[in-house]
């Protein structure tokens, strides 16, 4: 979760301007965006919005990927989160740690299975 300070401190805009929000994330040319390849990092084709996913191509079974959660972009939208962006901070990381645990993309042989 990239909290408003987080944002500040990595040069990312705390509020999405309403031409990015419509977009649904932040212009492909932004500083940002274009400094995750020099730290080896893609960035999926949905782009940097308010639940990025960011990751490393795969080294033989080594993955590594990331989704960030960005709250002050409305990744909580409450049409599909009901009432989590109200909830305390200990009990929305409760709910985001369950939603990970059942989204998390399967590896191995369970994976390539039809």
């Amino acid at each position: 979760m990239l909290t408003e300070a987080a944002l500040k401190h990595y040069g990312l805009p705390v509020a999405l301007p309403d031409e990015e929000r419509l977009a649904g994330r932040i212009p492909e040319g932004h500083k940002v965006i274009k400094q995750l390849p020099r730290a080896d990092w893609k960035l999926t084709k949905r782009g940097f919005g308010p639940w990025a996913r960011i990751y490393r191509p795969a080294k033989g079974s080594e993955r590594n990927c990331v989704q960030l959660h960005i709250p002050s972009w409305h990744a909580l939208d409450s049409r599909h989160w009901g009432l989590a962006g109200q909830l305390p901070p200990a009990e929305l990381a409760r709910v985001l740690g369950v939603h990970a645990s059942r989204v998390m993309t399967p590896r191995g042989s369970t994976a390539s299975r039809a």
